[in-house]
């Protein structure tokens, strides 16, 4: 007869383990379960309770009987998680922690890495968009709005003002709301009202008259408000906070100006008539008076111009069906004495520069069809253009780009289209 080896199930040999340990006089070795963890750290002192008089000495951690270093057990996260703060997450999707810890979508998805455009006010068509600190202001049809700057929500937009007629261009200064309006009469005159940002008073303040073309750009550093009108050249008021009053105006420069950015002393634009063609400016206080000219800084062609940091940014479109347009950079000073700068070249159209310690953004036509006009948001570090601009969002309708720490807004739809064009945001 053979003989054959008789095993005890797993489960029994490790229940009697303890036992035979204790009968062996062997320590446990196997750190426990959970319970037992537990006792043994409630019977060590605490060397931060609150009975451990100032000068005591803490328990040798080296001792035989110091508690375990539970740090050790901690685990790594798992794939493709990494850890941010205390919690394990996936950068891949984590809307709160996209591509890098704290990098928030604002209210987008977090795709492959990579934040999503988030819709912020939805339903009605926008005119025209500002951002300050304070939100996000807005025009659409007879009103000025206004919303927080991750958007309204379940509520209804904030109402600044409503006026007799369309408005159209807003900006914000100085804790002042600046949009563009006419009075309620037959011959349309566009004029630049000026409001608190709480709302209008009545009758709503004008910072300039009645002008056949109206304001066609606006701009503002500190009290100083700047337009553009195309009847009488640039001009200039000093507002006070908070929706003025205002003194009078100022003649900068004459007929003739458009690409209009200011600096706190100085305006920068486009000379088509007083001294010849390309990029000039005059002190904030206005050209020398005739027979001096504004200051030239270059020749050059471009068709918006944006000061930041000392220097001024052109863009120079192009045929907008071909990659020949760009953005040109020029000391504000005195241009080096040299042509503008190229910052990026071979760009199908760049319009709407906006620029902060951040960067350069713009926007660039991806799809050039008459009527349907699609455009990319791009952007470049503002030390260069250096490997390509980064897309930050593909396959819109942009306008009216604008920018604060984190985002970069827009207006998404053809001004010429009837329907709703929604305040868009993607984080930068």
């Amino acid at each position: 007869m053979t003989a054959r080896a008789s095993l005890l199930p797993l489960w029994l040999v490790l229940g009697y383990l303890p036992a035979c340990q204790q009968l062996l006089g062997i320590p446990d070795v196997t750190g426990g379960g959970a319970q037992d963890a537990g006792a043994d750290s409630a019977a060590l002192p605490d060397a931060s309770s609150a009975d451990t008089a100032e000068g005591d000495t803490a328990p040798d951690a080296t001792a035989p009987d110091a508690a375990p270093d539970l740090a050790s057990d901690a685990r790594p996260c798992l794939g493709m998680a990494m850890m941010c703060g205390a919690v394990c997450i996936n950068p891949a999707n984590s809307a709160m922690h996209c591509g890098e810890c704290n990098h928030s979508c604002g209210g987008g998805t977090c795709v492959m890495g990579v934040c999503q455009p988030a819709t912020l006010v939805d339903g009605m068509h926008v005119n025209d968009l500002a951002v300050d600190p304070s939100g996000l202001y807005f025009t659409t049809g007879k009103r000025v709005l206004a919303c927080p700057k991750n958007g309204c929500g379940a509520l209804a937009p904030r109402q600044v003002a409503d006026m007799p007629m369309e408005t159209s261009l807003v900006t914000t200064a100085n804790g002042s709301v600046l949009f563009v309006s006419a009075p309620g009469q037959a011959t349309i005159r566009p004029t630049l009202y000026i409001c608190p940002q709480a709302g209008c008073p009545t009758p709503v303040p004008t910072v300039t008259g009645a002008g056949f073309s109206g304001p066609s750009e606006v701009a503002s550093s500190g009290d100083d408000v700047y337009w553009i009108d195309p009847d009488g050249g640039l001009r200039k008021r000093a507002c006070a906070a908070n929706g003025g009053p205002c003194m009078p105006f100022v003649q900068i420069a004459p007929r003739g100006v458009t690409g209009m950015s200011v600096s706190p002393s100085e305006v920068f634009f486009r000379d088509t008539m007083a001294n010849g063609f390309g990029l000039a400016k005059c002190p904030n206080t206005g050209c020398p008076p005739a027979p001096a000219l504004p200051t030239k800084l270059a020749n050059t062609t471009f068709a918006q111009s944006f000061y930041f940091d000392g220097v001024v940014y052109l863009t120079r479109p192009g045929r907008p069906e071909l990659p020949e347009g760009g953005i040109e950079t020029c000391a504000a000073k005195d241009c080096d004495g040299k042509p503008p700068r190229v910052f990026v070249n071979g760009r199908m159209g760049p319009s709407n520069v906006v620029v902060d310690r951040t960067g350069v953004y713009w926007l660039e036509i991806t799809d050039p069809t008459a009527g349907a006009v699609v455009y990319s948001i791009r952007t470049c570090p503002v030390a260069g253009c250096v490997g390509g601009p980064r897309l930050l969002a593909a396959g819109t309708k942009a306008r009216s780009l604008r920018v604060d720490d984190n985002f970069v807004y827009w207006i998404d739809g053809s001004p010429a289209d009837a329907g709703p064009s929604p305040i868009m945001r993607v984080a930068k």
